[in-house]
């Protein structure tokens, strides 16, 4: 029993997730934040998105309500967190597909340092064309942060999509690397025109992943 216990904890480790949620799932593409808001439940579909002020790449101070009236995806991705980074590609490609629908595609480094943030920003500088911001709550002040306190983040990656009217339109979580339509599924959800065929192949990975639950 011990050393299949061990075993678990070895793979969750490797794959850079041992987080609760990952070991109930045996669903190793999460990352725990430190110290994480467990006793809340996170925000659901129909919750109004609380405001939250960031630091953009050259230091101006960006807020949720700045994007008022538009669909913003939410997307929560430490730097040190693997699948966060290996979900990135997929992050430009619905950003690029769908910003002439005027979706917004905010990408927050939280629950880390303003040193990694900097050092992520001149490394991927041109590489991708959403815009990534700094939680100035620091990896220090996570406890505190608007995403721990109010949205109630356990794991990275994840995604709020907030509709027009400013509320949750749907929470994605537990994303890997390529291609996820599940991101192109919310978006419909939240009024986005998006190819039925993507649609199709969101409900064929949804499947998949839920079959692996």
């Amino acid at each position: 029993m011990l050393q299949k216990l061990l075993q678990i904890l070895s793979a969750a480790w490797i794959a850079g997730a041992c987080s609760l949620s990952a070991l109930r799932a045996a669903d190793t593409t999460a990352v725990p934040a430190v110290g994480g808001a467990f006793q809340k439940a996170q925000l659901q579909h129909g919750d109004v998105a609380p405001d939250f002020s960031v630091t953009g790449p050259k230091g101006e101070t960006i807020k949720l309500s700045d994007f008022k009236g538009k669909i913003v995806l939410v997307d929560l991705s430490p730097t040190w967190c693997g699948p966060c980074q290996t979900a990135m590609p997929n992050n430009d490609r619905i950003f690029r597909k769908y910003a002439d629908q005027g979706v917004v595609f905010l990408c927050i480094v939280t629950d880390d340092s303003r040193e990694y943030y900097d050092s992520w920003i001149k490394r991927n500088a041109g590489k991708y064309k959403f815009l990534v911001t700094f939680d100035p709550a620091g990896r220090s002040g996570w406890k505190q942060s608007v995403f721990n306190t109010k949205y109630f983040v356990t794991d990275f990656p994840t995604v709020f999509v907030i509709d027009r009217d400013g509320k949750i339109s749907e929470t994605v979580n537990f994303r890997e690397a390529g291609d996820d339509y599940r991101l192109d599924a919310a978006l419909a959800k939240a009024g986005i025109k998006v190819d039925p065929a993507l649609l199709a192949q969101a409900a064929e990975d949804q499947k998949k992943r839920d079959a692996m639950r």
